[in-house]
């Protein structure tokens, strides 16, 4: 099994423009997960956790 443990984009609430881009869309999302027989996720609270499954 393969963890991974990173912020989900448009989540965070700030003002700095350079943060606001942080974290991984949709988008990346499918593209991390495409190939796996399993995928998990949970958000917990700004990030978000996926569990895959070879």
């Amino acid at each position: 099994m393969f963890w991974v443990v990173t912020e989900a984009a448009g989540r965070r609430t700030t003002a700095d423009p350079a943060l606001l881009g942080l974290g991984i869309t949709a988008a990346d999302e499918e593209l991390l997960t495409a190939g796996w027989s399993t995928v998990r996720t949970a958000d917990i609270d700004v990030p978000r956790s996926s569990a895959l499954r070879p």
